[in-house]
């Protein structure tokens, strides 16, 4: 205030003096450090009036639209394991009843390659189920629940139990809306899921279809975070990595890998289950995510030493002929029951690649450790979003970049959620004498996990910044 008074002041002295364009000049700027002042004024306004409202608002709809924020992503419909085989048979069957009870309005939607045990989400192939009636549409019926709930894949990889009630309530529903007879069956499987104990749970097997033959099961948590870690999901940056080679799977084969912050495996297993690398060294740092890695690596081996198919055509026959009422759900496994993996590092043979599985603490690793590595690619995806890892993890590129006998490739896939973290990890790449160049972009890396611009994911290859000549 006293400042505006002694502006008015120096503007009065200018009439007296007949000062026209000086007393223009200020008075403009006068007007424009209101203007601003004003402007500055009403944005901390509506920012407290937004803050306001939120904190009017429960704390169920605050969870509520935050979850709806992150699921409208994946709330559409993909090709599954039983759709890549609807032309070949009962299975178009299954795919024209799951149109009709509209089971593609289940609540967790999945990406093309991401489904549950061998089915998912079906797609929508119109209403051609009309037609279907008394026994013929009661064996599609027990076709489709032997291949959610029953089928020998099904079994041995159950998906998270919050997942498997919610369908079988779904197909209820909406076999008893159509006013169809609801097999009894139907009846019995939601009897035993909602009567268990861990019926509101949301870890168990999710399985990515990657070819018609391979396939890669993980035990996850779909929450965003378990455990105090964002470790025990897959996320998009991963799914952007394994694309990209998936695409090129020249650029692997035959290559020796390193993975930092692999979670629970996907990446690593997929490229050895499709691109042959010699090796592939899958390494996390968190104890539980590195639990769960090793259940994971074991879990698939067991699956592609069994060669178990996804979709049984042959037993989902003998079932439907047997037409039971009744059949028992096998408890659904995993860590949590008795998987525990072993101590130190796993080593293994995954279809011809020597596959490892162990611990690599960003914070703790040595250039003695860096040298004694045998790796000639490196890879990292989504590990960024926390500006405290940036430091360790930098450093450890650098070292792996400096010792490794032959300098390896590395490729560092990220989701540019924030700009300013974003730019915080390009900053501490520069300190640590490192460069990254932009490879891929969603639009330019053709997917399967629905990567495109919303996701903002990126792909670098990091090297070192080559020292200046002498002046």
């Amino acid at each position: 205030m006293t400042q505006y008074r002694h502006q008015m002041k120096y503007i009065m002295s200018l009439v007296e003096r007949k000062d026209v364009l000086k007393r223009q000049a200020l008075l403009t700027d006068i007007m424009h450090q209101h203007k601003a002042h004003d402007q500055r004024f009403q944005q901390m306004a509506n920012c407290k009036r937004r803050e306001a409202k939120i904190r009017e608002q429960p704390r169920d709809s605050k969870i509520r639209l935050r979850a709806q924020r992150y699921v409208s992503r994946f709330q559409q419909q993909f090709q599954s394991a039983i759709g890549l085989q609807q032309e070949q048979g009962g299975a178009a069957r299954d795919v024209q009843l799951a149109d009709a009870l509209d089971v593609s309005s289940a609540p967790d939607a999945c990406d093309r390659h991401e489904h549950r045990s061998g089915v998912g989400l079906l797609p929508q192939v119109g209403s051609l189920v009309a037609g279907l009636d008394g026994d013929e549409f009661r064996d599609a019926v027990l076709r489709l629940l032997f291949h959610l709930f029953l089928s020998p894949f099904a079994l041995r990889c159950p998906p998270p139990p919050r997942y498997r009630f919610r369908i079988i309530g779904d197909i209820i529903k909406k076999l008893e809306a159509s006013g169809r007879e609801v097999p009894e069956l139907a009846y019995h499987i939601h009897g035993q899921l909602s009567s268990a104990a861990d019926a509101d749970r949301t870890d168990g097997h999710v399985v990515y279809q990657l070819t018609e033959t391979a396939v890669v099961a993980l035990w996850e948590d779909r929450r965003l975070m378990a455990a105090d870690t964002t470790g025990l999901r897959t996320w998009q940056a991963g799914k952007a990595l394994l694309d990209w080679y998936l695409l090129r799977p020249e650029a692997i084969q035959g290559r020796r890998v390193l993975e930092l912050g692999a979670g629970l495996g996907l990446t690593g297993l997929a490229l050895c289950r499709t691109c042959s690398p010699a090796s592939y060294h899958v390494t996390d740092g968190h104890p539980l995510v590195v639990e769960m890695l090793k259940y994971n690596v074991l879990k698939n081996l067991e699956l592609a030493k069994d060669d178990l198919p996804v979709v049984d055509e042959s037993a989902c026959a003998a079932f439907v002929s047997d037409a039971p009422a009744s059949a028992p759900l096998k408890p659904r496994g995993g860590p949590a029951d008795g998987g525990a993996t072993c101590v130190g590092d796993l080593r293994m043979t995954l279809d011809g690649t020597e596959l490892r599985a162990g611990t690599l603490d960003w914070f703790t690793f040595t250039a003695e450790e860096a040298g004694g590595l045998d790796v000639d690619l490196v890879l990292t995806a989504d590990v960024t979003y926390n500006p405290e890892l940036h430091e360790p993890l930098v450093r450890t590129l650098r070292l792996l970049l400096d010792h490794v006998r032959r300098p390896p490739e590395v490729l560092m896939a990220l989701t540019d959620r924030n700009e300013g973290t974003t730019a915080r990890l390009m900053a501490e790449l520069a300190v640590q004498g490192l460069k990254p160049r932009l490879l891929a972009t969603p639009a330019n890396n053709q997917s399967s996990f629905l990567m495109d611009e919303v996701s903002k994911v990126k792909i670098f290859q990091i090297t070192r910044i080559p020292d200046l000549p002498a002046a």
